[in-house]
């Protein structure tokens, strides 16, 4: 995106959700005023020219720190407090290559975050863990911000009851008609996307208009598949996600399979060209080479959780992470138990995250015997969704920052 600063058109976007700022020097991010830059600001880029949305791009300043930034097609006629940049980014704990300065001040931040979020009415669904009593707590109140949700209990093994946590996934109860404007939504996605890519999202909306989320996507029994298999514009605002990163998102999965960009309805920065698609079916954005992210293979069984690692996985684990951290980002823990590393999950999703966006020739493997690769690949991605981070979402995270780069 370059020096996004040196730019017009920049505009701060209030939002209750922007974490308070911390004691001490800000970072050196200044607005052209000279004033730390603190909260979400976008700007559009280009006109309107017959029909077509324009371009936005956005980033988020903490303090004076740059901590992420985003572009998709301009999305002007859905509006919805529980729909926001800041969801995406506090409740995965995102953040640029080599910023020290976060609001991510604990490793259960984020978790926390999105609890307070949930009863705060700032997200409509959410999937975090709570120490026992703070969970008590927290379903007391569940009940009168209109929540449903669904527990499940660790293994009292794992620690004496103070360090016990709950897994929970909440959702608002209401149906998704009733919740959001659909209409507004849905047409929108008819501007943003070529109409082969926006008619099953539609289509998806649609459905949903009288579906209660917290039937279809906590209470009912298979649930979580059910999530997982949703089209990305429900999933996306499901989480409370702005729907121009998810039509962006949208716009990146279709583009390797064909092989040449998509024509867009939507002006962007000029990207360079697309090489063809591989014949295995992993394509290529950018000139590097895309990695398929594996399904899970256990329906009706909960996921992988780090804390049931032998030692030899957790070794296997460790090292991984220990080989793949990023050289410009700080790193302040190194765990030496499965439980250490479970609390410590965003730990893997850096991990990973650097798995799926590096060059394929300099890409660090996750064990040491490539025959096994494939199925350590899909073991980390069930340890992922088993922590609530959707190992697709960083994997497009990783895809959309390096097409940013490169435009």
């Amino acid at each position: 995106m370059g020096d996004w600063r040196l730019s017009e058109g920049w505009k701060s976007v209030p939002d209750s959700r922007t974490p308070d700022p911390p004691d001490g020097e800000p970072g050196p991010w200044r607005d052209r005023t000279g004033g730390v830059m603190h909260g979400v600001y976008e700007r559009r880029i280009g006109g309107v020219e017959s029909g077509r949305p324009a371009h936005v791009e956005g980033i988020a300043a903490w303090y004076g720190s740059r901590l992420w930034s985003w572009s998709g097609p301009e999305m002007p006629r859905f509006r919805d407090r529980r729909v926001s940049p800041w969801n995406p980014i506090l409740a995965q704990g995102l953040r640029c290559e080599g910023v020290e300065m976060t609001p991510y001040r604990t490793p259960s931040w984020c978790e926390e975050w999105i609890a307070e979020a949930l009863l705060r009415d700032l997200k409509p669904y959410g999937r975090f863990a709570l120490p026992y009593k703070s969970a008590m707590d927290w379903f007391a109140e569940a009940g009168r911000a209109g929540l449903v949700y669904r527990a499940t209990r660790d293994d009292p093994a794992d620690g004496d009851d103070g360090e016990r946590r709950l897994y929970i996934v909440a959702a608002v109860a209401r149906t998704y008609g009733e919740v959001f404007d659909l209409d507004a939504l849905i047409a929108d996605y008819q501007d943003a996307l070529p109409e082969d890519l926006a008619a099953p999202q539609i289509d998806a909306l649609q459905r949903h208009r009288d579906q209660s989320m917290g039937l279809l996507y906590v209470l009912a029994d298979d649930a979580d598949e059910r999530f997982w298999a949703a089209p990305r514009a429900v999933r996306g605002l499901t989480l409370g996600y702005p729907p121009s990163s998810t039509a962006a998102r949208i716009l990146a999965e279709a583009e390797p399979t064909s092989g040449t960009p998509r024509t867009r309805r939507f002006l962007e920065p000029a990207a360079h060209p697309q090489p063809t698609g591989l014949a295995n079916g992993t394509g290529r954005t950018n000139g590097q080479q895309m990695i398929r992210v594996p399904e899970c293979r256990h329906p009706g069984r909960p996921h992988a959780r780090v804390a049931d690692m032998t030692p030899a996985t957790f070794a296997t684990i460790v090292r991984w992470i220990d080989r793949s951290w990023p050289v410009d980002m700080p790193r302040g823990l190194y765990p030496d138990s499965a439980l250490e590393l479970e609390r410590s999950g965003y730990l893997i999703a850096i991990a990973y995250r650097a798995y799926v966006s590096g060059d394929p020739l300099l890409r660090v493997p996750i064990g040491d015997d490539p025959a096994a690769e494939g199925e350590l690949h899909r073991y980390v991605c069930c340890l992922l969704r088993g922590m609530s981070k959707d190992p697709r979402e960083i994997h497009l995270d990783a895809v959309y920052a390096r097409k940013m780069v490169w435009s």
